[in-house]
């Protein structure tokens, strides 16, 4: 994820919990992908 974020296709989003529960629903990243994401996957 991090060489995404670099590339400028993903950035940084918040936190949200795990719906897996071998995790026991700890913390997880959330990223949300960028303008130039959606305009290279058309």
């Amino acid at each position: 994820m991090t060489l995404l974020q670099e590339q400028g296709y993903v950035r940084k989003a918040g936190w949200a919990n795990s719906s897996r529960p071998t995790t026991h629903h700890s913390g997880v990243r959330t990223w949300r992908g960028t303008a130039a994401a959606r305009r290279s996957a058309a």
